[in-house]
Formats: C-alpha cells, structure tokens, sequence
C-alpha cells in the first residue's frame, strides 16, 4: 500500500492564533413607516485561524441584526436602496483558545425614493435611459367575500386589509391587472378569548388603456378606497371593499436632461456612449413529431433575455420559442413547440461591469422549409442594445414629456456593533488527506455566417465548394470565452464563358461561447469547423451567397488540490467508505478509503461532489465528506 499524505485534528481543535476574518453584510427585508425604515439582515463571516495542531483550520456563521433609521419624509408604498458595508471585523482569542469572539462595525445606508412623473426641460444637455409616460388611466373594482371562521365569533375587534398588485398582461388598447387583498380578522370567541386570522382573496380587473399593445411595459398601483364587513352568522363574515387601481403605459428609450444646480435629486439612468444595433442569426432543425404534408405557419416570441456587462462587451441571452402550426400526411393541422436558446454579444465602448444594459428585440426575419418532415427554419433577431451608468442628479423642469423617476425623499445612514461568541474545541476526530481533482468543463457555440461574393465573369452554375476555419483562438472570460478565427472558403463554378473559375473568400467571425464558471486566467483550448448552410448563384450570376455555420467548441481543464475526509472517529459516530484509486499531490497514484456519509449527534457534514475511480467498478460520481463540523 502506497502513503500519502494525511493529517488528523480534532474538530475544530483550539485557536492558537487568527490568521484573517473576513465578512458579507446581507440585507433580509425592510419596511417603511412614517419617517423612517425598519431593516433586517445577516452578518456572514469566515474565520481561518492557527489551531493548536499547527495548521490552518476554517469556522464561520453569522449574526442576525435588526434596526431603524430615521429618514425624514419617507412613508409607506414608498421603495428604498438599501447597502451594508463592514467597517471593522475582528476576532478576540480567549485565553484558553476554545471560544473565539467575533466582533463588527457595520453600517447600513438607506435611500428612499418615490417615484413621480416629471417634466424635463426641452432642449437638454444630457442623455439618460429613464421611462416615459406614453398613457395613464384608473380604475376601481369591487370585492366582496364571505369568509368562513375557524370557530364562532362573539365580536369582530378589528379587519385590517392590504391590497398587493402581482401582475399585469398588456393587451391591445387594454391592461388586466391581478393581485391579491391580504385580510387580517381579529375577534373575539364565544369563549371570550381574542383570536386572529388571516385571508387572501384574488383581485383584479381590465383598465382602458387606448394605445396598449402587447409587449410594451406599464406600472400598476393598488390601495383600499373603502371597505365594510359584518358578521352574517357566528362563523361566517361579510366583506366588502373598493379598490383603487393606477396604471402608467410606459416605453423605455433615451431621454435629454439638463442637470440642474440644486433642487430635488432622482435616481438617473446616464446613457453611456452610443446605442448598439446588432443582427444575430438563429438556426435550427426541427423533426416534426408526426409526418407532414405542410407548414401552415411558425409563430416565435422571445423570452427570458438577459445580459451580462464585461468591459467594452455586452453578452446577450435568450430563449427562442416557437409555435410550428403543420398539416400531418392524414390531413388533420397539428401544433408543436420548441424552444432555442441564443447567445451573442455586441462590442459596446465604454461598458463596465457595474453598468446596466437595456435590450429591445424584434423579428425582423422569419425563413423555414419542410424536408423529409424535417423543419430546417432560421430567425434573424434585431437588438437594440443600450449600457447606462447610475447617478443621481437634480434636473431642470420644463414642459418636456412625462418621465417616470425616482425622487430621492431622503437618505440616513446607522451604526451597529455586532459580535458572537463561537466556541471551538470539540471532541471527534476527522481524518483528512490531499487529493488531485481533474475537472473538465465544456461549452459549445453557433454562428452564421453570410456573405455575398463578386463572380468575374458570372456563374452559370456550382460545380465545387469547400470551406474551413483557420487561425482559431480563444480568449477566455468570466463564464464566456470569446472565440476569433477566419472562415476560408474555395469555391469552384462554371462561368458564362463554358470556362471553369475559382474564387477564395477569406473574412474573420467572432463569436461568445457560454461556458459558466470560466475565468479569465484559465488555459482553454478551442476546436471549430466551418459547414455550408446554403450556397447560390444571385443577381443573375453576377454575385455568389455563401450561407455558412460556424461550429465552436472550448474546453478547460483544472487540476486542484482538494480535502477529503478519509475516517471520522468520536463517540456514537457511524461512517460509510468508499476505496478509491486517486492522485496524490507528489503526482502518485494511490488507494485510499473517502467518507461518503456519516452520522453522529450534533454535527454538521460538508459534502463535495467529484468523480473519482471506485476500485473495482471503475469512474463514478460521488458525494464526498470534505469537512465535519459539530
């Protein structure tokens, strides 16, 4: 049997020393009173100190914390920003080294805003994303519910409602708008002991909103304008109320202001360099579920698009859905959906992380054919793309359009002294040795490529054609990796001379691989190939179109060295093991036993999941014990 190296301690063993402490101050949630703001939250901190075995050891928690700040002006409906900053985290050793004292400064910043719709000054000097206003109108709907009591009442004591909007669909010249009244019933029992109950009833309804279509955005608001409840029976109750509803149809684009010198300040969107338009190419090949005869129509929409800011670059995703109406070989129309993932990115100076990007996408192209009920369809997308930087500023009013912002009510700042006590000796015993992962992973890309090439003389027909990539690099990312290369192509054709032609088309593609946990610093190697999507003779033989997919695939290996847990001892402790075939860091391959499980009183199990050998039944995946706290 082969040695390695291992090492035992007891768990967490005494603090001889602190090496760092480190901390994340987490906000939970907030409410907002007349004047100031309720804010809980967490203290997250990491602790790594010097154990009484001489080596490096690990423990962390956190530190739950609730306060208020005042902020004058500030009231409920309101909205807040909320951040956490640490300003001092220490840890105090005690003087026999089995607790440790965790103790931190924090501070929390609120700002509050009210959003109102205000009226820039013409001819402004600055651009800024914000939301104009391009229709707003109101509605009130009536509710009334008759609630069913756990037990009989004798007297209803208070009915608090809140209205909460959820959601809103955008028709054509009309918006439906649903949420939710929350009901809080206190009473008193024939026993004459007070009770309380809580209800939801849905709400919802249509406002006239001339202009609307689908696709645009708005913003709803709800409040109680009345309501009125009695008791129908002993357990039942009668409830009644009015609800106001507030609908603005908004349309993002970019808005000119001119910063003014004083005045009340808004939360502003400052448009950063110019808008991007990018086209971007969606190819696939569908098999139809059942035999066809036809293609009726295909209907896409695209959701779930997102984008992620790196510097000078914005990287887009997005789902491409489509309905594929079809008329089977028996003649009945059929349905089927399918869905595309896309990504691309568009070069944007100036963009940094940090930044916000703003996307609109259209359909500007729909193609598809039907071959051997195979459906080869693609999709041109058009993308506006624009990055914007928050500020905040004071702005010049005028009789310019109606803009949506937020207005700064006011912001505070507070103060808290947080500590914990962590107590760190314990009595298990866990073994742990050093081990070599090897993980892999992968990502793969599609793009098209379309180019029109000059043909001298003109082609009368194709009789050759070849294309391939060349000079492939790839530039790696955090979770993408930009992939460059050339698209070479040969392409031989008969001429209206009866005389055989060559043409080479040389030109470079670019393209971004979505590959998540990639870094920049790591090593990546890129494979590609070049394939034909389509080729023809156009503009009577004057011109040749080249339709070409570019197939890309990266991959990343890393090597790290990980902890496993080889044996855990103490008492009522129970393990499972597994013999495994692994490397070691000296680069030798050895057998070792790894925990997979283990029980016991009062602890906690940290499990890592990696695919090593099993010996005897070869590669598997397995959920690993790579640490064991009580």
């Amino acid at each position: 049997m082969h040695e390695f190296v291992s090492f035992m301690r007891t768990l967490p063993v005494l603090a001889r020393k602190v090496k760092t402490v480190t901390g994340t101050v987490n906000i939970g949630d907030y409410a907002l009173l007349p004047d100031k703001i309720i804010v809980s939250g967490v203290l997250n901190w990491q602790l790594f100190y010097i154990g009484d075995d001489d080596l490096t050891h690990f423990a962390s928690g956190e530190i739950p914390f609730s306060t208020f700040i005042p902020v004058n002006g500030a009231a409920e409906g309101m909205g807040a920003s909320l951040s956490g900053e640490i300003e001092s985290i220490e840890a105090v050793i005690s003087q026999e080294g089995s607790n440790v004292k965790i103790q931190a400064v924090i501070r929390i910043i609120a700002v509050i805003q009210d959003k109102i719709v205000v009226s820039p000054a013409p001819g402004g000097t600055t651009d800024i994303v914000a939301n104009t206003v391009l229709n707003e109108n109101s509605l009130q709907t009536f509710v009334e519910e008759v609630i069913n009591l756990n037990r009989n009442a004798k007297k209803i004591v208070a009915v608090d409602a809140i209205t909460s909007p959820e959601s809103i669909e955008i028709l054509e010249d009309k918006v439906l708008v649903q949420g939710r009244l929350s009901l809080g019933i206190s009473y008193v029992g024939e026993d004459d002991i007070s009770y309380f109950e809580s209800f939801e009833i849905a709400i919802g309804g249509f406002i006239e909103m001339p202009g609307a279509l689908p696709g645009m955005k708005a913003c709803v608001s709800s409040s109680l304008a009345a309501s009125q409840s009695a008791l129908l029976s002993p357990d039942r109750l009668l409830f009644k109320a009015v609800v106001d509803w507030s609908l603005r149809l908004l349309d993002t684009g970019i808005v000119q202001i001119t910063p003014a010198a004083t005045g009340d300040e808004f939360e502003v969107l400052f448009m950063v360099g110019e808008e991007v338009d990018l086209q971007h190419i969606v190819s696939a090949q569908t098999p139809l579920e059942r035999e066809a005869l036809k293609v009726r129509e295909v209907k896409s929409s695209i959701t779930e698009l997102g984008a992620e800011i790196v510097p000078d670059k914005v990287i887009i995703s997005g789902i491409l859905s489509k309905t594929i109406y079809y008329v089977g070989t028996d003649g009945i129309n059929y349905s089927q959906q399918e869905s595309f993932s896309f990504s691309t990115f568009a070069d944007y100076p100036g963009a940094l992380p940090g930044h916000e990007a703003f996307i609109d996408a259209e359909i500007e192209y729909e193609h598809f054919e039907l071959t051997d009920s195979q459906l080869q369809h693609k999709t041109l997308l058009q993308l506006l793309i624009r990055v914007a930087e928050p500020g905040m500023t004071p702005i010049e009013l005028g009789d310019g359009p109606d803009v949506l912002l937020p207005r700064i009510v006011g912001q505070n700042s507070v103060q808290l002294l947080l500590s914990r006590d962590k107590k760190v000796k314990e009595k298990i015993t866990v073994t742990k040795a050093l081990i070599v992962l090897t993980s892999q992973i992968e990502g793969t890309g599609q793009i098209q490529i379309i180019r029109r090439s000059n043909a001298v003389p003109p082609a009368a027909s194709i009789i050759d054609s070849r294309v391939e990539t060349e000079n492939v690099t790839a530039i790696p990312l955090e979770n993408f990796v930009e992939v460059r290369g050339e698209v070479v192509s040969t392409i031989t054709y008969m001429g209206t001379d009866d005389k055989t032609h060559e043409l080479e088309n040389r030109g470079t593609f670019s393209t971004i691989v979505p590959v998540p946990g990639a870094l920049p610093t790591d090593s990546v190697s890129v494979s590609s190939n070049a394939s034909y999507y389509d080729i023809d003779i156009i503009f009577s033989g004057s011109k040749i179109l080249e339709v070409i997919d570019v197939n890309t695939k990266v991959e990343i290996e890393r090597q790290e060295i990980q902890e496993v847990v080889t044996n855990v001892t103490g008492p009522h402790i129970i393990t499972e093991r597994v013999l495994v075939r692994v490397q070691i860091p000296s680069g030798e391959i050895v057998e070792m036993y790894v925990v997979t499980e283990v029980w016991g009183p009062k602890i906690t199990v940290v499990k890592k999941s990696m695919l090593l050998e099993v010996v005897g039944e070869g590669p598997k995946q397995l959920d690993v014990v790579v640490d064991v706290f009580l």
